[in-house]
């Protein structure tokens, strides 16, 4: 297994992904906005298929946080 990371998932990765562990389902758009608009965010797979991924929301001054961290 070689794993390779990249900056920016894919929404329909991130959405395939939210999937496979259970979370809630949430429609295109919003996820569209949530990968969108959120500062930083990477993604790791293994070969083609996505197995993690961390969102990262900050807001240009003192605040940031981890939104997601969502490992297959």
């Amino acid at each position: 297994m070689e794993i390779q990371y990249k900056d920016r998932i894919p929404v329909e990765d991130y959405l395939r992904l939210r999937a496979s562990v259970g979370w809630m389902e949430m429609a295109r758009e919003q996820a569209e906005n949530a990968v969108n608009r959120c500062f930083t965010s990477v993604c790791a797979y293994d070969g083609d298929k996505v197995i993690g991924m961390i969102r990262l929301l900050w807001n240009l001054d003192n605040s940031a946080y981890i939104s997601d961290v969502i490992v297959d």
